[in-house]
Formats: structure tokens, C-alpha cells, sequence
């Protein structure tokens, strides 16, 4: 594990071996884990919303989505990248949850979209057990209401596929109050199932890499300036005490 500054935001970055062994320790651990899948999206998103930017921070575990979060982060191996085009750990994690037999719950914004999620997950693991699908939109449901159907069903792991901005308000609301082992919380409108399903998926994905790298070239470059600025000025006060 390494710390790793995306954009400001300070997060731990897990090779695929640590971070799927971390995910089963949530299994039945008494408390409900969240475990966000992030990408550039979510980080554009974040911006200066201080509140998004704590939900990041407060995460059991975050997963990059994209090759570009992953450059970001400072690391850029031909290994990491395909584990992340190849949704190693999604596939991974389904696995083990079949394995464990836990029934799942999926919720997103649209029937659409939970439709393609079943079939998508489905796909990787026929005996995976689907216990509910919600759908949840944001301003229309009641959110009281949903955490009530949570808790009232028989899942274990809840996958979900909602918006940032609802995924961060919900949970952090309201993850202290449900019953569930662990939350999967899918936050790039490009997930697996959509690129598959939606073409529009491919054009709104590469707006916000495009606009991700720039802040990230923006960033960099401020906090590179900011580190000559301050070699320059121990330098002085350096040179000034052999005076």
C-alpha cells in the first residue's frame, strides 16, 4: 500500500493481490465497508467540493477505474494497467462473493441500467445470487425509504451504479445506518455495462479524461513551482546563516 495525492486528494493505493485480500476481511466483520471504483469523472467532480473530496478520504478501499487516475497517482506499470482494463478486480471480487455465498443487491438510477448490471455481473459468476435491485433516483426517492429496503433485505453486498454526487451524498449520510457487509459503489457513468450498452458512454468518458489530465498537468505544475520556491528559499536563509 502507498500513499498516493490525486488532485489535493489523499488516498491509499492497493496492488490487486493486497487490495482483494483487504475486501474479504470486510466480509462479516460487523460493520459495513465501502469500496468506491473511481475515475477521472469522479475526480473532476470532486473539484472543490469539500464534502466529496471527505467521502474519497473516508473510503475502506478505492479502486482505480481508469489507466488515467492510476498516472495520476504516480504509477504507470504495463501490469496495472491491464488489471484495470480487464476490471481484474471487479471480476475478482464477484469470484470471491459467489465463493462465500452471499447474496448481492443491486441498486442504480434506471431499471435500464440494473437490467445491464444483472446481466454484466451474471456474466462473470451464473450462480451469483441477485436478493434485490432498487432503484434509487436522486430528489424522487425517499432516502429513509431505501435504507429501510436495505436493511430489510436478505444481501449481504450491495453493488451499486448511481451518480457521484448521490453515491457520496447517500452514504455518507446514511452508510453508518445499514446492516450490509460491504458496498461496491461503481461511480464512473462509463462501468463495464454501459460501455458495453451505450455509445454515448465512450464520448462522456473521454470529456472527462481530457479534462482530468489538464487539471492534473495544472496541479503538478503548481505544486513543482511551489517546491523550487521552497528550495530557493531554504537556499537564502542557508546562505545568509554562512554570512
Amino acid at each position: 500500500m502507498r500513499e498516493v495525492d490525486v488532485l489535493g486528494i489523499q488516498i491509499k493505493d492497493y496492488p490487486l493481490k493486497e487490495a482483494l485480500r483487504k475486501s474479504t476481511t470486510f466480509f462479516g466483520n460487523g460493520t459495513m465497508d465501502i469500496i468506491l471504483y473511481v475515475s477521472a469523472e469522479v475526480f473532476v467532480e470532486s473539484g472543490g467540493n469539500r464534502e466529496k473530496r471527505d467521502f474519497l478520504r473516508a473510503a475502506d478501499l478505492i479502486i482505480f477505474g481508469e489507466t488515467e487516475v492510476l498516472k495520476a497517482a504516480g504509477e504507470n506499470t504495463k501490469e496495472r494497467r491491464e488489471e484495470i482494463k480487464n476490471q481484474v478486480f471487479l471480476l475478482d471480487f464477484i469470484k470471491r462473493v459467489c465463493r462465500a455465498k452471499m447474496p448481492v443487491l443491486l441498486i442504480s438510477d434506471s431499471a435500464k441500467d440494473l437490467e445491464d448490471m444483472e446481466e454484466y455481473l451474471q456474466g462473470i459468476r451464473e450462480n451469483l445470487v441477485i436478493a434485490d435491485k432498487f432503484v434509487y433516483e436522486s430528489g424522487v426517492t425517499k432516502p429513509e425509504a431505501l435504507v429501510n429496503d436495505i436493511n430489510a433485505s436478505a444481501a449481504e453486498v450491495v453493488v451499486s451504479n448511481l451518480p457521484f454526487s448521490a453515491s457520496s451524498a447517500f452514504l455518507s449520510e446514511y452508510g453508518i445506518m445499514m446492516n450490509k457487509d460491504v458496498w461496491l459503489a461503481m461511480l464512473s457513468s462509463a462501468t463495464p455495462w454501459k460501455q458495453k450498452a451505450h455509445k454515448n458512454s465512450f464520448l462522456e468518458r473521454l470529456f472527462y479524461q481530457r479534462v482530468f489530465k489538464r487539471r492534473v498537468q495544472k496541479y503538478n505544475t503548481i505544486i513543482e513551482e511551489s517546491k523550487e520556491n521552497e528550495e530557493e528559499d531554504s537556499g537564502d536563509v542557508i546562505g545568509k546563516s554562512d554570512e
